[in-house]
């Protein structure tokens, strides 16, 4: 396993973080980390590098949402799969009050 697991961002989108083939060995796909606050307006975004994650959060995955309800628990997380991951963090953004950041994980790989 790699040991720099820095991860890239888009200059002009801090609260996107994409971790990749370059600080994840032996896998063929993107985890791609954002804030809830992103998640509701990445569509209209015409910021650099936005397209790009759209395309992204639009792919089948795997998804964690996360967010701390106190100072001394662990954060309460959620884990789901979606065909598009952006429509389904859409749809917990209306419906589930917790959390606060988002990690999406995508492959590269094409399927038929």
């Amino acid at each position: 396993m790699t040991d720099n697991l820095n991860p890239s961002s888009y200059k002009n989108l801090p609260d996107v973080r994409i971790f990749d083939k370059r600080h994840i060995e032996n896998w063929p796909g993107r985890a791609t980390v954002v804030s809830r606050e992103l998640v509701r307006r990445i569509g209209s975004s015409r910021v650099d590098g936005a397209r790009t994650v759209h395309k992204t959060l639009k792919k089948p995955g795997l998804y964690v949402i996360w967010g701390f309800t106190g100072t001394q628990q662990p954060p309460r997380l959620y884990v789901g799969y979606a065909d598009n991951c952006l429509v389904r963090l859409r749809d917990h953004d209306k419906k589930r009050s917790f959390w606060t950041d988002a990690a999406v994980l995508t492959s590269y790989i094409k399927l038929n």
